[in-house]
Order: structure tokens, then C-alpha cells, then sequence
């Protein structure tokens, strides 16, 4: 079974994987006493994927994946659940480094996408 599913298909194992929650503040004071006054709208994941290689022809299908529509499905293992768990999504950030050579093949290093809960 597949680490991550983007609309169902299987994105390939990251080399790293961290999940984020970010709380999604409506607004945050002090009182005059120095005390927070927080009211959070809700709590939101950040989902940052790593591969430390990846070959050329499976990084234009990913990208073109993320391409196709604002917001896509994503699933991935939940932190707290300890289980998969599928978000919306959008992708906030996407990286890649320096492409090389391997037997006769292009392969994409340091390549990095943030998935954030819509």
C-alpha cells in the first residue's frame, strides 16, 4: 500500500515526510493583565513531502497531477490517528534540485512539495 495517494493514485514513498498543525486563528490580544485571548477557527495540517531522488519521468507525472486542479485529495499517515487519513488539499510550495544522470537516465534530486489542508 501506497505512504500517499493524490486523487486515489500513489504518489511514490518520500524519503521524508512531516506533518504540521497550524492552528487557523480568527484573532489573538492581550489583556491589559498580559493574559492571551486566542479564538482559533480550526486546526490545519501542512503535509511536507521529500524524495531525495527522483527519476524524471515519474516527477513530470506528479507535477502534472498537481497541475490539473487547485485542490486535490490527498491522503497520508496521520500523526495523530495513527492511521491514513485524506485531506484537501492544495499545493502551497513545490522545489526540485540538480537534475542528474544514472544509467543513462535523468534523475531529479532534492525534490520537495508542501501539501496544505484546505
Amino acid at each position: 500500500m501506497a505512504m500517499l495517494t493524490l486523487n486515489g493514485a500513489a504518489l511514490p514513498d518520500p524519503s521524508a515526510l512531516s506533518v504540521e498543525l497550524q492552528d487557523a486563528l480568527l484573532s489573538a490580544r492581550r489583556t491589559l493583565s498580559g493574559a492571551a485571548s486566542v479564538s482559533r477557527a480550526a486546526v490545519k495540517r501542512r503535509v511536507r513531502c521529500y524524495w531525495a531522488h527522483m527519476p524524471a519521468a515519474q516527477l513530470a507525472a506528479m507535477l502534472s497531477a498537481l497541475a490539473g486542479s487547485a485542490v486535490a485529495t490527498l491522503s497520508y499517515p496521520d500523526p495523530l490517528t495513527g492511521q491514513s487519513r485524506a485531506m484537501q488539499a492544495y499545493c502551497g510550495e513545490r522545489s526540485v534540485g540538480l537534475a542528474r544522470q544514472s544509467g543513462g537516465e535523468t534523475v531529479w534530486t532534492g525534490v520537495e512539495i508542501i501539501f496544505m489542508e484546505a
